[in-house]
């Protein structure tokens, strides 16, 4: 289970400054970085959610794994809907902007927490 770790958190980093480069060059935004951004964090999403119900079948789901569980969902479909709409959009609003900056740092420290805990543990 520990490649799978290494390789979850390699596509959180990776996701995570793809989208920075992104937003740092500004719009219209490039078609290629924000292709490689979206697989990275759907690779990523798909890796966090297997490895969560691995975890879950083996040590069982504690109150707090429930609610961190339900905030990473809470973050990743905001990060979705937010993602979506300012790749679409020619002049995003700053409140996307913000939406989707939170909600990223939310699931970067969540995921990140998890992850690093069954790295670890």
């Amino acid at each position: 289970m520990k490649p799978m770790l290494i390789a979850t958190l390699a596509l959180l980093a990776l996701s995570l400054g793809l989208g920075i480069w992104i937003a740092a060059a500004g719009t219209p935004y490039s078609t290629a970085l924000l292709i490689v951004h979206k697989l990275t964090a759907v690779a990523f999403a798909v890796l966090i959610v297997i490895l969560v119900i691995k975890d879950a079948r083996q040590t069982g789901m504690t109150p707090m794994d429930i609610a961190l569980l339900a905030a990473l969902a809470a973050a990743l479909l905001a990060l979705l809907a937010t993602g979506g709409i300012l790749s679409a959009k020619q002049q995003p609003s700053a409140l996307l902007r913000v939406i989707h900056s939170v909600s990223a740092g939310i699931l970067t420290l969540g995921a990140g927490w998890k992850l690093l805990s069954l790295l670890v543990g």
